[in-house]
């Protein structure tokens, strides 16, 4: 163990809270609505959410900046998919 707690470090909070803020302005709430009773989504519904993340810039966040993605740490990854999963968002 490194003795780094990592969740605490003011740049990781920092993410978190810019993922939830986002997704809190920005999933449409029929697909959350949708995603969080398990029901199934359309092709639309897909779409239009990669389209908002596609806008965004977080499309592919892991992906180099040279190739359109944002560098994201794996962490970073993980935190974008935990946040984006709880908020009912679409994987």
């Amino acid at each position: 163990m490194l003795g780094i707690d990592l969740m605490r470090d003011p740049a990781i909070q920092a993410f978190r809270a810019e993922v939830q803020q986002f997704c809190e302005q920005n999933l449409p709430r029929d697909i959350r609505d949708k995603v969080l009773a398990g029901q199934h989504l359309e092709k639309a519904d897909y779409v239009r959410w990669q389209k908002i993340l596609f806008d965004k810039g977080w499309i592919v966040g892991h992906w180099p900046r040279q190739y359109g993605g944002q560098d994201w740490t794996p962490l970073q990854r993980a935190i974008f998919d935990d946040e984006t999963s709880k908020a009912g968002a679409p994987w």
